[in-house]
């Protein structure tokens, strides 16, 4: 044999005979040091073996070359072939083995294989040798696509396998690699590849690989080279390694596969997930959520990426992640750990990888908050370098999350801002969507962004433009160009899917935006699609257009029609808004029986929202069904306790219509009328549509909102009737709009001599309700009033009244007449009228012109009425003035006779409520009877309290009232009160407080004092304090804050810090309580409550009447 010469490293032919082996053997290790790092050990286990042990050529040496690691070695025939001419020349007879590296795999390690025997194989492989390796060489030169495949072409008869693959993989991995996809020299190299691995049996499975690795990367598309390469691939697929597979399954992300290869693939790999390196399994993960595959392996791939996660780098982390929240795999361990590994080395992460995993996070709903925190230290430092994608990503994702990290949020803002011109248009939509889902979308934000998608429109999709609508809907933020040009696109798409067309639909309303074209389109596009919509996009659809009061008869009767089959996927949102669509549409079909009959099974998971509108929406269609009716009864007397206003409003109007009435229908048709289309709507309509809510008690913040805008806008348009009915609606609803109502007193003032007596009688009642003074309005009403006295009614005389006295206003020279007409009027009023003129004449110092025959007059026609019990206190303290009067001051026959009437006002009021009342409160201080009974008994006598007059009565009898008073702690408790309010104002909630003392004594030794402190309301106890002794002082409903309240709970708070309650009744001591009021009953009832929880202690109460003081001081001079 010749002398064996070595070749070049890059391609290694090693031939070893029987002879001189162990030498060649050496020299072989030695010459090629880079690509053995074992030659001492292969040198170790060579030095055993002794050529003269030989018993037959090559047996001793295949027992040696299998000692070797990882290789295979397959000898020749015992007769050598006959090769073509090669730049070994022939190897002689005795050449027992033929062994060469092969070329490095696609994310591979370098190994070596033992080639086969046969003829043909052996000339190919003679001819792979320094000429493959100088065509390599060659390729490596050239990284231009176009330069590659000319390569090819002129060379092509020099080529082999080797070749072919190198050339496909420097095509694959070009910039320029898009260029030539088309190009028949590309086919023709892989059709050169495919016939190469499918004719030589000698073709190792990781040429197969790569070649179709070089087809993914390509995105390579042919039937034949997809066919030859699926044949190749399942014909050896229990070959293949892990990484060899996990390449294949890789490349098929971009060219999807036939369902038996790729099942077939899975297959294989599943039987060797345990063996995958971190890089295999990202891979075919990534492939299965591009090809939306969603498979028992996920469940494989995730156990072993847990168990191997360490091992996993950064990009392999997110790309885990990624895939799995692709395919809406929720796996909670495997997130968990990924998060895990973030929180603790974020910094080593790339921005790209930290959004794909927030974006992960967020699309299976998993959230971490150390991830969060780590994420949000990441990107807020390097935000500004981050690329659009991952901003987008980024945020969204937190949005997804409802994690509103301000900070980030403002540096995304920023960056949005810098960057505007190189979002995308998903980009875009995204941006919008994430600050509009957390309330974060400003209105420069919303500017910025809208010029950037004007000027994109051209490419925005029906996604993008519905997603970026909703933000405006979703934010409230009105923008008319960026709205126009949305609907102007949106109306000439038709390739919506359902959630984009509820989406659209569901914005307007939000906006009350609806331009024709667009609703229409709209409409027309729900028909088409009707059969695909959700149940959930069919509700919202239906609601958005009942909202704008848009009936489209077709839409409507498709999605009704489509609707039975939906019924049982209908949540009681669901169910509610349908009903609440067709009703605002006027819409009726047979379907909302079925759909009342849903309701009526499901009602108790119905919110109150729900419950009241769902409720309404039947009133409103006049539904007549029983069941549902009388399961609305019975669910609306479960709920009474936790309705809230405008609930129970909604209600009493539903049932009212349900048993037949049909008043108020109109008022809710008006109401998203009004708010649709206010810009359109006269002063008239405006003050018409604001009474009648607000005569319903029904509340519609964005209308009225909406009406206070347009009615500044048109105030000098105004008529006399408008400007009062605007006044009372407000003021009957509490909205206190001062900037609404600066405009109506100077309008009032320009009008005053067109507003007739009720008119001006409503905008004096309306100012007095809100506490809102405006002198110079009132002095022009006032002389109105008397120039048209004889025009008034027994309403307007009690309005003006009522109202002079809340605001203080002591015109005598208007008083005096009104009180003469109240007494022409008499015999007309009501019980709520004659007391309110009475009170109110009393209060601004008319008194004493009040007895003898007007008072006689009033008490004889009062007693004629059906009065409540406050209107009877009222009038019955009002009636006690004259009867208290000085006693050495002569009396008339007149007055004799006021006294007379007075004497049966109040006789009538004791015997029906004041000996009742107290009654029952001695009852509560002995704890015989119930705070819940004392509280339904006076709600049922409609009382609230007993007056400054009888409440003295009752705190003497009840024994609160001292016999011996002591004025000196009197006069430091009103000291400090007005101290702590500053000046006076109508007695309410929080201008009313409370003035404690105490000291108290326990038998133990234990003293409790308290030198003096004002008490003010509060919007809630101590929990811990209600929980133990709140029970002891039960306050009636929505009386809990009162500032008494606190006062005597901090005493209770006070003797229980050191004892036990049980031990509470054995206090002694004085407790001394000063009110800037009139105590309510519920006050009294808490003063015997708690007298029945410690008998032992003094209570002395002392009050004033805000209406007539500030805390001691006159409200008032001495004469009006």
């Amino acid at each position: 044999m010749e002398p064996w010469t070595p070749m070049n490293a890059d391609c290694v032919h090693v031939v070893l005979t029987n002879r001189g082996w162990l030498q060649r053997t050496r020299q072989v290790m030695c010459l090629i040091p880079s690509m053995f790092q074992m030659q001492d050990r292969l040198l170790s286990i060579a030095s055993g073996f002794r050529e003269e042990s030989f018993k037959e050529p090559g047996d001793d040496f295949a027992e040696f070359l299998s000692t070797l690691p990882n290789k295979e070695w397959i000898p020749f025939g015992d007769e050598a072939p006959a090769p073509r001419q090669g730049v070994f020349g022939a190897p002689s007879d005795n050449v027992l083995f033929y062994l060469k590296p092969c070329q490095m795999p696609v994310c591979g390690s370098l190994s070596w294989r033992a080639d086969p025997h046969h003829e043909k194989e052996l000339a190919f492989l003679k001819k792979d040798s320094q000429h493959e390796v100088r065509i390599n060489k060659q390729l490596s030169t050239l990284w231009s696509a176009r330069e590659l495949l000319a390569f090819a072409e002129s060379r092509s008869a020099e080529f082999d396998i080797a070749n072919v693959i190198t050339n496909l993989h420097r095509v694959a991995k070009s910039a320029d690699r898009w260029q030539v996809k088309r190009d028949p020299r590309l086919k023709d190299l892989f059709q050169r590849a495919v016939e190469a691995v499918t004719s030589h049996d000698r073709a190792s499975v990781r040429d197969i690989a790569k070649i179709q690795w070089a087809i993914g990367r390509l995105q390579f598309r042919d039937v034949a080279v997809e066919a030859g390469m699926a044949d190749a691939i399942l014909s050896r697929l229990h070959q293949f390694e892990p990484q060899g597979l996990s390449n294949i399954i890789w490349s098929f992300g971009f060219v999807p596969p036939s369902a038996q290869l790729l099942q077939g693939l899975l297959d294989a790999f599943s039987a060797k997930v345990v063996e995958s390196d971190p890089q295999a399994l990202s891979n075919v993960v990534w492939s299965l959520a591009r090809l939306s595959c969603r498979t028992p392996l996920l469940h494989s791939v995730s156990r072993v990426a847990v168990a191997k996660l360490d091992a996993f780098d950064p990009q392999g982390l997110a790309n885990i992640a990624w895939s799995f929240a692709t395919l809406q795999h929720s796996d909670p361990t495997l997130f968990s750990r990924i998060c895990e590994a973030f929180s603790f080395g974020g910094a080593a992460w790339e921005p790209q990888n930290v959004s794909n995993l927030i974006w992960s996070c967020a699309k299976i709903q998993f959230s971490s908050e150390p991830m969060l925190d780590t994420a949000v230290g990441e990107a807020t430092s390097t935000i500004d370098s981050w690329s659009c994608q991952g901003v987008a990503n980024l945020l969204w994702g937190f949005a997804k999350l409802a994690s509103a990290k301000a900070d980030l949020f403002d540096k995304g803002a920023q960056v949005v801002k810098q960057k505007l011109r190189r979002f995308s248009p998903q980009n875009s939509a995204s941006l919008l969507w994430a600050f509009a889902k957390l309330s974060l979308l400003t209105r420069d934000l919303l500017d910025a962004v809208a010029s950037d998608v004007m000027l994109k429109q051209a490419e925005f999709s029906p996604q993008h433009a519905s997603s970026v609508m909703w933000a405006c809907g979703t934010s409230g933020h009105y923008h008319a160009k960026l709205l126009t040009v949305l609907s102007k696109k949106a109306s000439e798409m038709s390739e919506f899917n359902c959630q984009d067309l509820s989406n659209f639909a569901w914005s307007c309303a939000k906006l009350l935006w609806a331009p024709a074209p667009l609703l229409e389109a709209l409409a027309a596009d729900v028909c088409e699609k009707t059969p695909s919509f959700p149940a959930q996009n069919l509700a919202m659809t239906v609601w958005s257009f009942g909202c704008l009061s848009l009936r489209k008869e077709p839409m409507m009767v498709a999605l009704m029609g489509h609707l039975p089959s939906l019924l049982g996927e209908l949540g009681p949102q669901g169910l509610a808004n349908v009903a609440m669509g067709c009703a605002k549409q006027v819409f009726k079909s047979q379907v909302l029986e079925d759909l009342a009959a849903a309701a009526a099974a499901n009602m108790r998971s119905f919110s109150n929202q729900e419950f009241s509108m769902l409720l309404w929406s039947m009133a409103k269609l006049a539904l007549k069904s029983t069941d549902f009716i009388q399961e609305s009864v019975a669910e609306a007397k479960a709920r009474r306790e936790v309705l809230n206003p405008q609930d129970l409003a909604v209600l009493a109007w539903a049932f009212a219509h349900l048993e037949g009435s049909e008043s108020h229908e109109i008022l809710d048709a008006l109401a998203w009328e009004m708010t649709k289309n206010v810009i359109e709507f006269s002063p008239q309509d405006l003050s018409n549509i604001s009474w009648a809510y607000a005569a319903a008690c029904l509340e519609n913040a964005v209308m009225m909102s909406a009406i206070s805008m347009e009615a500044l806008r048109k105030m000098g348009s105004f008529q006399a009737q408008d400007l009062s009915n605007l006044c009372w609606a407000f003021a009957k609803l509490g909205l206190t709009d001062e900037g609404l109502f600066d405009a109506l007193a100077t309008a009032v003032q320009e009008r005053i001599e067109t507003l007739l007596p009720q008119n001006l009688s409503m905008v004096a009642w309306s100012f007095a309700k809100l506490g809102l003074l405006n002198e110079d309005m009132m002095a022009a009403i006032a002389r109105e009033v008397l120039r048209k006295i004889e025009d008034l009614d027994g309403q307007a005389t009690a309005n003006l009244v009522w109202a002079w006295a809340v605001l203080g206003l002591r015109h005598s020279w208007l008083l005096e007449p009104l009180m003469r007409r109240a007494s022409v009027l008499m015999a007309s009023l009501n019980g709520l009228e004659i007391a309110n003129v009475a009170w109110g004449l009393s209060l601004l110092g008319l008194g004493p012109k009040l007895r003898g025959p007007w008072l006689q007059h009033a008490a004889g026609c009062f007693l004629e009425t059906s009065a409540s019990g406050a209107s009877w206190v009222d009038f019955a303290n009002v009636c006690k003035e004259p009867m208290e009067a000085d006693p050495k001051s002569p009396k008339s026959p007149e007055s004799s006779g006021g006294e007379m009437a007075a004497e049966l006002v109040e006789g009538r009021l004791r015997e029906r409520l004041l000996e009742p009342v107290l009654e029952t409160l001695l009852g509560l201080q002995r704890a015989e009877v119930s705070a819940e009974n004392f509280e339904s008994q006076a709600t049922k006598l409609g009382l609230r309290s007993l007056g400054p007059t009888y409440s003295v009565e009752a705190l003497q009898a009840l024994g609160f009232l001292d016999s011996a008073p002591d004025h000196g702690w009197v006069r430091e408790a009103r000291w400090q009160c007005r101290s702590v309010l500053r000046e006076w104002q109508i007695p309410g909630v929080h201008s009313i407080v409370a003035y404690a003392k105490w000291k108290v004594l326990h038998p133990s030794g234990v003293e409790c004092v308290l030198p003096g402190r004002v008490f003010v309301s509060e919007p809630q106890t101590q929990e811990s304090l209600e929980e133990e002794l709140g029970t002891w002082l039960k306050p009636f409903a929505a009386c809990g804050r009162f500032a008494e309240r606190m006062a005597l709970l901090a005493l209770l708070h006070s003797m229980s810090s050191t004892l036990d309650k049980q031990q509470l009744a054995d206090f002694e001591g004085h407790v001394k309580v000063y009110l800037s009021h009139v105590p309510s009953l519920c006050t009294l009832g808490m003063l015997c409550q708690l007298l029945s929880r410690c008998p032992r202690l003094s209570v002395h109460v002392a009050f004033d009447d805000a209406w007539r003081s500030f805390c001691g001081l006159p409200r008032f001079d001495s004469h009006p």
